[in-house]
């Protein structure tokens, strides 16, 4: 899956990130792609936003993008 953050407000983009995360877990997605452009505001906070989220396995940054890999749903 493939989310574009561009054009968002941080606030915005923050809501959505979680929302997203949550409903690829349930739905036993395994990656999901933000894509935050290479500056800006989004991507610097982006690390921070799911660092503590327990459903995220792993996240790289792709230059322009993150992509985010899921644990498996129990």
């Amino acid at each position: 899956m493939r989310i574009d953050l561009h054009g968002l407000t941080l606030n915005d983009a923050h809501s959505l990130v979680a929302e997203m995360i949550e409903e690829c877990y349930y739905n036993k997605e395994k990656t999901i792609q933000f894509i935050t452009g290479r500056s800006g505001e989004i991507h610097r906070e982006f690390p921070m936003w799911i660092e503590n989220n327990s459903k995220v396995r792993i996240f790289e940054n792709q230059g322009g993008a993150f992509n985010v890999t899921l644990r498996k749903k129990k």
